[in-house]
């Protein structure tokens, strides 16, 4: 946790310390560590002040003669809306430290997709580059503290793995070993996928089965120690699907099957590898299987527009079972029935009631809005940003969703701007709502003082985060994250609306 918190803060979620102590980067002998810890609490608090100490954190660092120093000066002033000195610091990076880690990036990024030059040329570029930047250098600089995202010696896993990927997408795929084997560190996942994609089903066999073993192994080394990271079940989730298809190309079947079972029973549903199993069961000759499999993962998920590949694939196994003579259109009336149903049920066990805290906040136009106001009425709380890359993501199913409600006058829609890092963020905001053509009922958050924040009273800690509020003015359903699916959200939204109205 530790070595992600400035990162972490910019994404916009929240960590509590104790104490403040100011111009931290000044004392000699101070960790990038105990830095960045200090600008978290300074960032946590979000007032003028606390502000005005971390740019002047950044302002220390920028002249540091640590490269990581600099580089994080240049990340924090990008937080703060700083964007020229940000610029200007990131431009002086690679004047101070010209063999160091941006230099680094910046000569690799300047040959790796010129796509100009043959294999020959880029393989002779990149043993030039190896040379200027050798290992051996940045292994100095390796301190044992959190690079932060600055890739300090894991660079060089990540430049071999994009060579081989290069290398393939060139067609040369005899060369791609010689990458694979220069690190350690490389995921053969991704250049597997590359393989699969061009055909090589063959040549992507091996590579995949030795990701698929190697995610499955540090898996299962998490399982022993702690509860399994999210990067750890990423990881092995997305080797072992791969793998399933490769074996299923390659035609190993059983195998494939057998992993795709796996991935299902544990969860990992999405609608490929759904599919897939499907699509091996019924090699194996288990077309009821394969139905079955099609069907409750439909009922599990919805027919949203992300399992338009489940309603393909169930289509010819249905008139398959039926000879022919079932009547389809029944079937889906009667599996959205149960899809319906199913939804409804568990949403209805997600249904809390606490009280809502009162707030009143400004919205566009000017006006106080006080939820006091709004009793009597299903309140749907959106909290958001405009630099939320999944906030934004999920709008057009928002907006789908206060269309579908615009008529009816016992349901309102708030859309609170929160966190905006930006002196203007209302002009900003006005821009991107008008922009998009939104009609959203926005609201302004409290942005200088964290602790007077609607976000803050809500016990947000990430964005996006819905909140539904019944007619008396309880909490009913919280959630956070979204997708991009416009007809989940919509439903989503619906179902949770019509239980909150009919709730006791």
């Amino acid at each position: 946790m530790k070595r992600k918190l400035l990162i972490l803060a910019m994404l916009g979620l929240v960590f509590v310390f104790q104490t403040v102590n100011a111009q931290i980067a000044a004392k000699k002998g101070t960790t990038l560590d105990e830095i960045v810890k200090e600008v978290n609490m300074l960032l946590q608090k979000g007032d003028d002040d606390s502000k005005a100490l971390a740019e002047k954190e950044a302002r220390v660092m920028a002249s540091s003669k640590n490269e990581m120093f600099v580089l994080m000066a240049a990340s924090l002033y990008n937080y703060l809306g700083k964007k020229e000195e940000a610029d200007k610091t990131k431009s002086s990076i690679t004047k101070k430290f010209p063999r160091g880690i941006q230099a680094r990036k910046d000569a690799f990024e300047a040959f790796i997709d010129d796509e100009s030059l043959t294999a020959e040329q880029l393989e002779r570029k990149y043993a030039d580059w190896e040379k200027k930047f050798p290992k051996s250098y940045f292994e100095k600089l390796n301190t044992g503290e959190a690079d932060y995202g600055f890739s300090i010696m894991t660079y060089y896993s990540q430049a071999a793995q994009r060579m081989a990927r290069r290398l393939i997408k060139d067609g040369e795929y005899d060369k791609i070993t010689t990458y694979l084997d220069k690190e350690a560190g490389v995921d053969g996942t991704l250049i597997a996928q590359d393989l699969f994609e061009s055909g090589q089903y063959e040549r992507a066999l091996p590579i995949a089965s030795s990701a698929y073993k190697k995610n499955a192994t540090v898996l299962e080394t998490t399982q022993k120690e702690e509860n399994p990271t999210y990067t750890a079940k990423r990881n092995y989730n997305s080797s072992a699907a791969l793998y399933a298809k490769v074996l299923m190309k390659a035609g190993k079947n059983d195998e494939s099957v057998k992993i795709a079972q796996q991935l299902f029973d544990s969860g990992h549903t999405l609608p490929s590898n759904t599919a897939l199993l499907a699509e091996g069961l019924q090699k194996q000759g288990k077309d009821l299987d394969a139905f079955l499999v099609l069907h409750n993962a439909m009922v599990k998920s919805g027919r949203s527009s992300d399992n338009v590949v489940l309603y393909q694939a169930i289509t010819p196994i249905y008139g398959k079972l039926n000879s022919g003579k079932g009547d389809f259109e029944q079937y889906t009336s009667s599996l959205d029935s149960e899809i319906s149903e199913a939804l409804t049920a568990k949403y209805k066990s997600q249904m809390i009631k606490k009280e809502a805290p009162l707030f009143s906040l400004v919205n566009r136009e000017g006006e106080t809005v006080s939820l006091v106001d709004l009793k009597g009425k299903v309140v749907v709380l959106d909290f958001w940003a405009t630099w939320c890359g999944p906030c934004v993501t999920s709008f057009p199913g928002m907006q789908a969703a206060v269309n579908k409600f615009k008529e009816d006058k016992e349901v309102e829609f708030l859309f609170i701007d929160t966190w905006q890092r930006e002196e203007n963020y209302v002009e900003e905001v006005n821009k991107f709502i008008d922009d998009n053509k939104y009609t959203f009922h926005v609201l302004f958050d409290e942005m200088k003082d964290r602790d007077k924040a609607t976000t803050t009273a809500y016990g947000v800690k990430g964005i996006p985060h819905k909140v539904v509020i019944d007619k008396e003015g309880f909490i009913r359903f919280e959630s956070s994250g979204s997708t991009a699916d416009v007809d989940a959200i919509v439903k989503e939204m619906e179902t949770k609306i019509e239980l909150v109205k009919n709730a006791g």
